[in-house]
């Protein structure tokens, strides 16, 4: 079953794809279902995905050229997530923003549910702040931190055993309940190894010390932090979860003035598990949950 829920999407992006180089993208029923939901970080928060498709052409104008690797796609039961990178140039105009001519890269991470061979629920956590400053919309890190263009190439998952699997899945989660909502700091040195590389997150150091440095900085900006994990799947050594976090944004948070205002932020990460550790890791959060400017331009 979870080569059929792959293929689905493999042809989702296929046509989405093909819909971008002839301008139809109605081929795209043939895999989402009429009353699909689509939950799309802040932008889309919850709609029918006829209302997407409606955005679609807007959005082929002002970036024509765009092209997209999928980086990897795991799936487990109902649930499919995927890494996707899309490149393209601004070349029109979008939701108020002119066309600059340059060139924009961006990494989104993406979970959906299917249902008789049809996608229906899809989340999408995409660096909405990298594409920003892209494109002259917001001002860059403050910390000073460059974030280099994500790599395209696909991640090779490493076939596991069943047990493996779950005691991978099991993992992830302990580390993210330990670690993040209970504040057990010997859970990261456990569960996180040293040579740990966080993908997603400029300027943070390798291993337990940068899973230390991210869980930070969520706290200085959210003092009274708390993580619900809503979903999780894994295949092969790679895991996914789906959730959100709620706190009173307090603090500086990745170049965001503190609002003093309950914040409920949703996210999507995934992560690459050996030897009992966690080696890779890939994170995009709902960043417009923060900002007062909420009609900024988006790829699917």
């Amino acid at each position: 079953m979870a080569e059929q829920e792959r293929a689905l999407m493999r042809k989702f992006y296929l046509l989405l794809q093909q819909g971008w180089r002839t301008g139809d993208f109605t081929p795209l029923w043939s895999v989402a279902a009429p009353d699909a939901q689509v939950h799309m970080s802040g932008v889309l928060p919850g709609t029918e995905a006829a209302g997407l498709m409606e955005l679609l052409p807007m959005f082929r104008a002002a970036f024509p050229d765009l092209e997209a690797t999928v980086e990897f796609m795991i799936s487990e039961a109902d649930l499919v997530a995927d890494r996707v990178t899309w490149r393209a140039t601004h070349r029109g105009a979008v939701m108020g923003v002119p066309a600059s001519g340059k060139q924009v890269t961006v990494s989104e991470l993406h979970m959906q549910r299917i249902s008789s061979g049809k996608v229906v629920e899809r989340w999408v956590q995409w660096d909405v702040l990298g594409v920003m400053r892209q494109m002259g919309l917001a001002p860059a890190d403050p910390g000073g931190a460059s974030r280099p263009a994500p790599d395209p190439a696909p991640v090779q998952m490493k076939r596991r055993a069943s047990a493996v699997v779950t005691r991978n899945k099991e993992l992830v989660c302990r580390l993210l309940e330990e670690a993040v909502n209970n504040g057990v700091d010997r859970a990261v040195d456990e569960l996180v190894a040293p040579s740990c590389v966080n993908h997603d997150l400029a300027g943070l150091s390798l291993g337990s010390e940068g899973f230390r440095q991210s869980l930070a900085t969520l706290r200085v900006g959210f003092p009274d932090l708390r993580l619900t994990v809503e979903d999780a799947l894994a295949e092969g050594d790679l895991v996914c979860t789906r959730g959100f976090f709620q706190g009173t944004h307090q603090g500086p948070f990745r170049g965001l003035a503190p609002t003093g205002k309950q914040a409920t932020v949703a996210y999507i990460d995934a992560w690459r598990v050996a030897g009992r550790k966690a080696v890779e890791r890939w994170v995009q959060m709902d960043m417009l949950a923060l900002m007062p400017l909420r009609a900024v331009p988006t790829l699917v």
